[in-house]
């Protein structure tokens, strides 16, 4: 009984796959496969967020470079959402998003510890493992990519930590990420891994994971497309 609960979740799950995967194939024509390609590989972001406490202010300042303004978005956001501001950031998914601290003295004298701290691994670390927690010192720089299993459209509020060693301060705050939709390459990108990770899951049921690699291998040739144009 408990097999054939399994086997009939598989399905679904199979099913739901295949279904995006038949949406992503039929709603694209050849110039939105260049577009999305383009963008993709081209608008990418590196982000980086200097937690600025030089001043002794109790909340911090954040200093994002580039500036969100002059910021192409090739992902969107749903209405209503918070726009960036101070203390939010809107990110697309290929961006990456790294912190630093900022504390008294010159670059040179700084001597700092800073910690941030998400609820949920919504960035990856220099090995590529989505993580809660990153660390740097001394006005040095920490943090990787958004994870490719981060939810679009959620406000992922995190906790800074920051430490200066030279006046004894200590400084928390809660800023936010917001991470757009993202665009058709980045789905199929998303789409390729999850089903990697299920053929893995079902290997032992022939069946199912001969579907999942059937579905696998449309994917694939999604993104070859997607590549050829």
């Amino acid at each position: 009984m408990t097999y054939q609960f399994q086997l009939s979740r598989n399905r679904c799950i199979i099913f739901a796959f295949a279904v995006a995967a038949l949406n992503i194939l039929s709603a694209f024509s050849l110039s939105a496969q260049k577009t999305t390609k383009a963008r993709a590989r081209t608008q990418a972001t590196n982000w980086v967020i200097t937690i600025d406490v030089s001043s002794g202010d109790p909340t911090p300042v954040y200093d994002i470079s580039p500036k969100p303004t002059s910021v192409n978005y090739p992902c969107t956001f749903s209405a209503g959402d918070q726009a960036n501001g101070p203390k939010v950031l809107r990110v697309c998914p290929d961006d990456t998003v790294v912190w630093q601290a900022k504390t008294s003295g010159t670059p040179s004298t700084m001597r700092s510890q800073m910690i941030v701290l998400f609820e949920d691994a919504i960035i990856d670390n220099k090995n590529g493992d989505p993580v809660q927690t990153f660390h740097a010192q001394d006005g040095m720089q920490d943090g990787g990519a958004i994870d490719s299993s981060a939810s679009s459209d959620v406000a992922y509020e995190y906790s800074v930590f920051v430490s200066d060693k030279l006046t004894k301060q200590v400084f928390i705050d809660d800023p936010k990420i917001i991470i757009g939709t993202g665009t058709a390459y980045d789905v199929l990108n998303n789409a390729e891994t999850n089903c990697e990770k299920l053929r893995d899951r079902l290997r032992g049921n022939p069946v199912a994971e001969a579907q999942v690699a059937r579905l696998c291998e449309q994917i694939q040739k999604a993104k070859n497309l997607l590549n050829s144009q």
